[in-house]
Order: C-alpha cells, then sequence, then structure tokens
C-alpha cells in the first residue's frame, strides 16, 4: 500500500546516512512501477547469512565476535 512505501523511502532515506565498518552501505532506492530494487555496497565476502549457510554452525569465539559486533552497531544506530 502507499503509506508501507511511503515508510519504505523514509527508512531508506534514513539508513543511507549512517556510516559503520558492521553495516552495509545503503546507496539508494530505485522505482519502477512494478520493482523495488535497494541498492548497496557490494560484500565480497557475503552477509552473515551466507556465511552461517556456508559454515553450517559457528563457534562459541566466532559467535562472541558477531555478538559483540551486533551490539557495537546497536549502540552507534541509536
Amino acid at each position: 500500500d502507499e503509506k508501507g512505501l511511503e515508510n519504505l523511502r523514509q527508512e531508506v532515506t534514513i539508513l543511507t546516512k549512517f556510516r559503520h565498518p558492521n553495516t552495509i552501505q545503503l546507496h539508494a532506492l530505485c522505482e519502477t512501477k512494478t520493482d523495488l530494487h535497494i541498492i548497496t555496497e557490494y560484500v565480497p565476502d557475503g552477509v552473515l547469512l551466507d556465511i552461517l549457510c556456508q559454515k553450517g554452525h559457528l563457534n562459541q569465539t566466532d559467535v562472541r565476535h558477531i555478538i559483540f559486533q551486533l551490539l557495537g552497531t546497536l549502540d552507534y544506530l541509536h
């Protein structure tokens, strides 16, 4: 619906301003009559989901490192 689309546009506008080493840089939202495309930076090593799918599981040290990064990013965003 139109309200949801406007909310998405506002979120993208806000997220394009964030600069943090643990976040993917969001560049733009491109719209056509039928589709929306979110343009982000290229991540050559993949995102967290790719790593989890590839490894199948993570050891405690890796999980601790990821959680530390996530908490630091949340602190930055708030």
